[in-house]
C-alpha cells in the first residue's frame, strides 16, 4: 500500500507564488519509461544533420540498466524510440549524459565497480547505492553500436560522495571566470547524496582525470529540503548541470527524493524530486542562490521547478539552446499525474521540456 497528500503543491498555487507552465506539447509518443524507473534524460542535438538524440536510464539489466534512445527531427517530436541500445556488450550502465568537443560526442554514464577487489575497505563501497563509477565513450555518429569505450574515470571512493550523475563543461579561452589553466578546460561534475556536488578536471581529449584531478577536487553545493516527513536518504542533492549564460555560470541540480521511499510511499510536494539553481560568476564556484545564500555553506538553492498540476517530482535536468527554439530551454523527467486519482502514475516517468527566460539574471518557466 501506498499513499502521497498533494496539499502541499495546492496550497503553494493557491499562494500565487510558484505557478509553473506544463511541459511544452511533444507531438506524438512523449519519450518515456514503461516501467518505474528514472529516465535522466540526456539531450543533444547532431551537428551533421541537426537531429536530436535523448538518450535515458531505461530496462533494467543485472545490477544496473540499459540506454533507452530516441531521435527526433524536432525538439517538440515526434520522437522515434530506437530499436537497439546505443551499446550492448554486457556493460549495464545508467545516468547518462552526453557532450560534444572537436568533433566527437561523448557519453558519459554510471556503473556498478567492484571497490573491494580494488582495496577499498569501507563496507559501504560494496553497496549497490554507494558502489558507483562513472566511465566514457566516444562515437563521431551517435548512433547505436559506434561507441567506443574508454574505461571508467579512476576517480578515489570516498565515502564523501558517490561517483554517478556526471555532466561536463568545456572552457574556452574567451569564457569569464578564472579558469585560464589548460588543466581546467574540461571540468566534470558529479555526485549524489552524501555531502553533495562535486567537480575533477578532465584531461584534453576528456576520456580521463588530469593527473592531478583528485588534489584540484572542488566540492560545489549541498542542498536538503525542509523535511514534511523523515526521508530515509538525507541530503538528497544530485544531478549537476552547469550551463553559462552572460555572465554567470548557472549550477542546475535535482534536490529531493526522485523515487518512493524504501516503504513505497512517495514523500510529500516539498521532499520530491524538484529542480534547483545556483549562480556564480567562475564555474567552479562559490555559488549562491537568488537570496544570496551560499549554496555549499548555507544550503542554498532557488527553485526552477517543482511539482504542480499534472506534474510530479521533476528532475533530472539539462539546458540547451537551438535555433528551432531561439532561446535557453530546460529538460527533465517527471513523473505523470493521474487525472483520475490525482495522484502520481505508478509506471510511467515522462520527458518534459519548457523554454527558459533569464532577463531577470535568474532563469524562470516561461
Amino acid at each position: 500500500m501506498w499513499f502521497l497528500t498533494l496539499y502541499s503543491v495546492a496550497g503553494l498555487l493557491a499562494c500565487g507564488t510558484l505557478a509553473w507552465p506544463a511541459p511544452e506539447p511533444i507531438v506524438g509518443t512523449i519519450p518515456h519509461n514503461d516501467r518505474e524507473i528514472t529516465m535522466d534524460p540526456a539531450l543533444i542535438r547532431r551537428r551533421s544533420d541537426n537531429k536530436f538524440f535523448l538518450f535515458t536510464t531505461g530496462e533494467h539489466k543485472g545490477e544496473g540498466y540499459v540506454v533507452l534512445q530516441w531521435t527526433a527531427d524536432s525538439i517538440r517530436g515526434p520522437w522515434t524510440k530506437s530499436d537497439k541500445p546505443a551499446f550492448d556488450d554486457g556493460e549495464p550502465w545508467n545516468a547518462p549524459y552526453v557532450h560534444f568537443y572537436k568533433g566527437t560526442y561523448y557519453l558519459f554514464y554510471s556503473n556498478q565497480y567492484d571497490y573491494p577487489s580494488a582495496g577499498v575497505a569501507n563496507p559501504e563501497a560494496a553497496e549497490y547505492w554507494h558502489g558507483s563509477s562513472i566511465s566514457v565513450r566516444t562515437s563521431r555518429t551517435l548512433e547505436p553500436g559506434s561507441w567506443e569505450p574508454h574505461g571508467r574515470l579512476n576517480i578515489t571512493w570516498s565515502k564523501r560522495y558517490n561517483i554517478l550523475d556526471a555532466s561536463l563543461l568545456t572552457l574556452w579561452d574567451r569564457d569569464p571566470g578564472e579558469h585560464k589553466s589548460p588543466q581546467q578546460q574540461h571540468l566534470l561534475t558529479f555526485g549524489s547524496y552524501q555531502e553533495g556536488l562535486f567537480q575533477v578536471p578532465l584531461a584534453d581529449p576528456p576520456v580521463e582525470l588530469t593527473a592531478d584531478a583528485i588534489n584540484r577536487m572542488t566540492r560545489l553545493a549541498t542542498n536538503s529540503t525542509a523535511a514534511s516527513r523523515g526521508l530515509a536518504h538525507r541530503n538528497p542533492t544530485e544531478a549537476a548541470y552547469i550551463f553559462r549564460h552572460g555572465p554567470y555560470y548557472f549550477l542546475f541540480f535535482s534536490s529531493g527524493r526522485a523515487t518512493r521511499e524504501p516503504d513505497d510511499r512517495w514523500a510529500g510536494a516539498g521532499d520530491a524530486y524538484k529542480i534547483m539553481v545556483c549562480r556564480s560568476r567562475d564555474p567552479r564556484g562559490a555559488f549562491v542562490d537568488r537570496a544570496g545564500r551560499d549554496c555549499l555553506t548555507e544550503g542554498g538553492g532557488t527553485m526552477v521547478l517543482g511539482s504542480h498540476d499534472g506534474v510530479w517530482a521533476p528532475g533530472g535536468q539539462g539546458v540547451m539552446s537551438t535555433p528551432e527554439i531561439g532561446a535557453p530551454f530546460i529538460y527533465y523527467h517527471y513523473v505523470p499525474i493521474d487525472p483520475e486519482t490525482n495522484l502520481p502514475q505508478r509506471e510511467r516517468y515522462n520527458f518534459g521540456w519548457n523554454k527558459l527566460d533569464f532577463r531577470s539574471g535568474w532563469p524562470i518557466l516561461v
